[in-house]
């Protein structure tokens, strides 16, 4: 990916975020929103950064940062559709989509908590996703075109919002799960409806006949 002056303040601005790396989720991400909320940039640039990615990734570089960064540079950016390559990346983007009120298209996996906090938008996967998908989701729709690991919303759940599972899923049977969850288009778990069906019980439904 070829470096544009764009693309070099978005790369400053997120190694400004790694100087100083603490084990606090929303402190991050908040100076993440204040680093760039006066960047000049478009979605184009947003993707290109995404690109830049996997010859940035360090030891040093967390992918709980990185994820943190990519929902800030959205949140604040001014168009409403985003595409992200994960491909190649030294580790997956944990995070991805924190607090998202856009629609973004994410080529490749990501790693856990996809969508954690999501307000409305969109977040299509085209790839695996890993644990916790949606946790603490209150609106939108996430999409996971591959698998998904365990602990669907993870251990706190969510509060709203759909999750569409068109691949190998595994759904928890202890986390209040305020989402609608979709397989294969099928409404499996719906927001008004408990318990939920265990992963093995819908299985057991669906194919027995």
């Amino acid at each position: 990916m070829k470096e544009n002056e764009k693309l070099r303040t978005i790369k400053l601005a997120w190694l400004r975020l790694c100087e100083n790396l603490t084990g606090d989720l929303e402190t991050p991400y908040e100076r993440a929103v204040e680093l760039v909320r006066s960047l000049e940039y478009s979605a184009k640039d947003v993707e290109g950064f995404s690109l830049m990615l996997p010859q940035l990734q360090t030891l040093e570089s967390s992918s709980h940062y990185d994820g943190l960064f990519l929902s800030a540079l959205i949140n604040m950016g001014k168009e409403q559709d985003y595409i992200i390559h994960t491909i190649d990346l030294y580790s997956p983007l944990n995070f991805l989509g924190y607090e998202n009120i856009k629609n973004i298209t994410v080529n490749g996996d990501v790693g856990l908590r996809v969508g954690n906090r999501m307000k409305k938008g969109t977040i299509t996967i085209n790839g695996n996703a890993g644990t916790c998908v949606g946790e603490l989701m209150r609106g939108g729709k996430i999409i996971v075109n591959g698998k998904t690991d365990q602990a669907l919303g993870g251990p706190y759940g969510n509060e709203g919002g759909e999750i569409h599972l068109n691949g190998d899923f595994d759904l928890p049977s202890h986390a209040h799960m305020g989402s609608d969850i979709y397989h294969n288009g099928k409404l499996i778990h719906s927001m008004h409806s408990w318990p939920m069906l265990s992963c093995m019980d819908y299985w057991w439904r669906t194919f027995r006949h």
